[in-house]
């Protein structure tokens, strides 16, 4: 059992006790993808990230680190639009398959 069924299994067990129907089916919606997930290799997430059905939510979360930096003067509007321009673009110019081997050989410490 992988970390994928096991969070759909808690889900599975939240939903018998739910009453909110809304709520309900968001835990459904969860469930399937968690499912699915469960069913998935590392090669398969990678094309579902280079099918650029992420894409957007990828530039979302540029966009606010980006925020953050300008927010905290740590860099300046130019080099802002850089690094949005620059996230931008590597969707295209690498393979998510590449941005792993890359971000596994960069030594850096995850907080």
């Amino acid at each position: 059992m992988n970390g994928y069924e096991i969070i759909a299994d808690s889900y599975r067990s939240l939903i018998k006790k739910e009453t909110d129907e809304k709520t309900k089916i968001e835990l459904e919606k969860k469930i399937k993808i968690l499912d699915f997930l469960a069913t998935c290799d590392a090669e398969d997430k990678c094309y579902l990230f280079d099918s650029s059905a992420f894409n957007d939510i990828f530039k979302g979360y540029t966009n606010k680190v980006v925020g953050n930096l300008l927010k905290n003067e740590d860099i300046n509007q130019e080099q802002a639009d850089r690094l949005r321009n620059s996230f931008s673009s590597i969707l295209d110019e690498i393979s998510a398959e590449e941005a792993l081997k890359y971000r596994k050989s960069v030594n850096y410490k995850e907080k």
